[in-house]
Formats: structure tokens, C-alpha cells, sequence
């Protein structure tokens, strides 16, 4: 507001200078070009009036916006502790306590994430399986066949893997997921191909274990041990094993 009212006052002053500047200089000048002065000196202030409004106009909507922003943003800052003093039970407690007790669970769940992840095998994102689909497309058509331990995970990992080779034009086995070849006892995760292709199954494991994400245990090659013999089997066995020595 202040710099408005500076503003009109200053053209206020160029308004008193044109007229005080044009009555001394009017018998030195001729009438058209006293005139031109004149006209000359009032657009200058008219402009200069103009000019200060729009600016503090702006600034008003700018501070207004501001005010706004700072608003939400402390509103969701009170939110998020609120929130976080509910999930750590700290309520009316010092901050610190608070965030002290948030670390600890954070510690916690990024452990109880990372033993999930070390054992369970996960689910295939869109970007993983499209950037599977685009390999699989690369090696030609083949034919693959795809079972699972009966474990939950193995059994989701299993249907995302038939999902790519569908989608990437291969003749996919019809056979049950769960319940064939060893797959009550299998562990890690097997590729079996025949020896025709055996230059594809490097390649193939890789892109598959991208896919899946993780350390791998109990990888395995040779033979498809299925009839008909497809060109690729996949077996999906449990991530991890524990094996207790005292029993």
C-alpha cells in the first residue's frame, strides 16, 4: 500500500512540474509545440499512475497466493504430525519423543521389509514386464512351459511370467501351475531348455531374475523334464529355504 501511495504522490509531483515547467517555458515556445510538451507531460504521469496500480494489483494477488500456499502447507505439516504422533502414541508428548519413537518404527518395518523380500518373491510391475515382454519378443517364438511350488508367492510370480510369454507371442503350456515335477519340493528358481537352444538360456535366466528382482537360490539348467518336451521350462520354487541343523 505504501509503495502505491509513493507511486501516485511522485506522479502527482510530475503533474505540478508539467504545469509549473509549461506556464515559465509558454512565451519561449511556439503554441503546437507548447502544446506537444504539455500533452507530453500528462501521458507520462497518466502512464506513470498506471503503471503503479497495475504493480500493486499483482503484488496483492501474489501476496494473496503466498498466503495461501504458506496456509496449506502449515495445515499439512499439523496433519502429518498429528498423524504421526497417532501412529507413534506420542501425543502431548516433547517432539523429540516423537520422532525418536517414528525412527525406531521406521527401523523396524525396513526390517520386517527386507526379510519379506529375502523370502517371498514379489509381483512383476508394469515397467519390469514390459521391458520382459520386449526381450522375450527379441529371442523369437518359442514354446515354454511354467510351473510353481504351491507357495503363494511362487504361484503369483508364476501367472505374471505366463502373462509376458503370452503377451510376447509365445506358445505357453497349458499345464496346471502347482502339483507337477517336483514342485512340492522345489527351491530357488530353475530354467531347464533343450540343447537346440541352450545359447538362449543365459540370456533368458537374466531377463526373467530381472524381472523377478531379488537374490536368486537354487538356479538350475538341463533338459526340460516334461512330456511333450516344450522348449523352455520355468519351475518357480520358494525364494529362500531354512534348513535347522539341530533337527
Amino acid at each position: 500500500m505504501l509503495a502505491l501511495v509513493l507511486g501516485i504522490a511522485g506522479a502527482a509531483g510530475w503533474i505540478i512540474f508539467d504545469v509549473a515547467v509549461s506556464i515559465l517555458t509558454y512565451p519561449l515556445m511556439s503554441p503546437a509545440t507548447w502544446w506537444a510538451f504539455v500533452i507530453s507531460g500528462a501521458v507520462l504521469v497518466i502512464v506513470t499512475v498506471v503503471a503503479q496500480v497495475l504493480e500493486y494489483i499483482e503484488f496483492q494477488k501474489d501476496s494473496a497466493k503466498h498466503s495461501m500456499e504458506h496456509e496449506a502447507l502449515a495445515r499439512g505439516s499439523i496433519a502429518v504430525w498429528e498423524k504421526l504422533e497417532s501412529i507413534t502414541q506420542t501425543s502431548g508428548q516433547p517432539a523429540i519423543k516423537t520422532i525418536e519413537v517414528a525412527v525406531q518404527k521406521i527401523a523396524r518395518l525396513e526390517d520386517k521389509v527386507a526379510r519379506h523380500d529375502a523370502i517371498s518373491w514379489g509381483a512383476v510391475n508394469d515397467e519390469d514386464k514390459q521391458r520382459l515382454i520386449a526381450t522375450l519378443v527379441g529371442f523369437g517364438k518359442h514354446s515354454v512351459a511354467i510351473t510353481a511350488h504351491e507357495n503363494s508367492d511362487c504361484v503369483e510370480l508364476a501367472h505374471d511370467l505366463k502373462d509376458c510369454f503370452r503377451r510376447a507371442g509365445w506358445e505357453v503350456s497349458r499345464i496346471p501351475i502347482t502339483g507337477t515335477w517336483a514342485s512340492a519340493g522345489a527351491s530357488g528358481f530353475s530354467l531347464a531348455t533343450t540343447a537346440s537352444l541352450d545359447m538362449l538360456h543365459r540370456p533368458l535366466l537374466e531377463a526373467l531374475l530381472g524381472a523377478a528382482r531379488g537374490p536368486i537360490s537354487g538356479i538350475a539348467g538341463g533338459p526340460p523334464p516334461i512330456e511333450p518336451q516344450p522348449d523352455f521350462y520355468i519351475l518357480v520354487g520358494p525364494k529362500r529355504v531354512h534348513y535347522d541343523d539341530d533337527l
